[in-house]
């Protein structure tokens, strides 16, 4: 009856281990999925930043052909302005770009550590289903001839039934004993 008791244990254990290590794993997933999120929203705030900047330099780029006693609508001007705005489009665009990867690189990681604790709960449940399987090979062995007097009795079982069901040779003319 303590073998059994200590199975019992064996097999909490085990679940238990594989619980735990799903736990962790989904602390280890919320921890990334925090970061992806951060990064996110840094990479937001950059691009809002970069916004800005292109439409201060449009900005500066005005204030200064006004000042020079150009106008607006100069060729040479227009072209200084549309220059800047594509070097600001690219420098957000990019920005975008790379900031969303990360996270969504981020991300990734985040699914693979909460597959890693989907497959470390299967795991330990597989574990605990191997130790009461493993251990109940070895009871059979501790009740002494138990197994061996089941394998005989299912044995001699099997044996009666393949006489009994077993159908007439055709090439000796005779039924075997027992056939009906």
């Amino acid at each position: 009856m303590a073998q059994i008791a200590i199975l019992a244990v064996m097999a909490v254990m085990a679940l238990n281990k594989g619980a735990q290590e799903r736990k962790l794993a989904y602390q280890g997933a919320q921890g990334i999925r925090e970061a992806a999120m951060r990064k996110k929203a840094a990479t937001t705030a950059e691009v809002g930043e970069n916004k800005r900047t292109k439409e201060r330099f449009e900005s500066r780029a005005v204030a200064l052909a006004a000042f020079q006693g150009g106008g607006v609508d100069d060729p040479s001007v227009q072209k200084v302005i549309g220059d800047l705005n594509a070097e600001g489009e690219y420098r957000i665009l990019s920005r975008l770009y790379v900031g969303m990867s990360e996270a969504a690189g981020l991300e990734f990681q985040e699914e693979q550590a909460r597959r890693q604790g989907e497959f470390a709960l299967e795991q330990g449940y597989a574990n605990a289903a191997s130790t009461v399987l493993s251990s109940y090979g070895n009871f059979g062995s501790m009740w002494g001839g138990a197994k061996q007097s089941f394998g005989q009795i299912g044995s001699a079982t099997w044996n009666k039934y393949k006489t009994i069901h077993q159908p007439p040779s055709k090439s000796l003319g005779y039924a075997p004993q027992g056939a009906v």
